[in-house]
């Protein structure tokens, strides 16, 4: 759900989009190559990004052990 988010926040920083959105019948936009770019260069920008944390957490143990924490906690909420 969270990458959802990422991808609709991204596209929904487009000045551009948002005039389409606002000044189009819903299927004129959904059919917006502006807005199918958009989404291109935001699944883009998720993937530059997330590749760039992997890579971070692959090669810092600190990190890994941090994030094996968080999850620990998480987790131990969740079976409550």
């Amino acid at each position: 759900m969270n990458y959802i988010n990422t991808i609709k926040t991204k596209v929904a920083e487009s000045e551009l989009l948002l005039d389409q959105a606002v000044n189009n019948k819903k299927e004129q936009f959904a059919n917006s190559s502006d807005l199918e770019k958009s989404i291109e260069a935001a699944i883009l920008d998720a993937l530059t990004a997330h590749t760039t944390m992997s890579k971070q957490a692959l090669s810092d143990p600190l990190l890994r052990f941090r994030l094996k924490n968080s999850c620990s906690v998480l987790l131990s909420f969740m079976r409550r």
